[in-house]
């Protein structure tokens, strides 16, 4: 159990080496099964989309998630 930080850096030469930021922080909380945790974070984005066909568009968001990884 704890917090936990992410940065997340992207460049892409199709949109002249424009740089993708995503940042994260959270509170990892684990399920006792393994390396299972659920993750509870607000995450904020800025750049080039993610999403294929929209490739050239530039997209800014926040948002709150539960995340779950196993």
């Amino acid at each position: 159990m704890g917090w936990h930080a992410a940065l997340d850096l992207h460049s892409y030469e199709e949109t002249d080496w424009g740089v993708r930021v995503t940042t994260q922080i959270g509170f990892m909380l684990p399920t006792g099964r393994g390396t299972s945790r659920w993750r509870l974070a607000a995450e904020y984005a800025d750049g080039r989309s993610v999403m294929g066909e929209f490739s050239f568009y530039e997209e800014t968001y926040f948002r709150f998630g539960v995340f779950y990884d196993f």
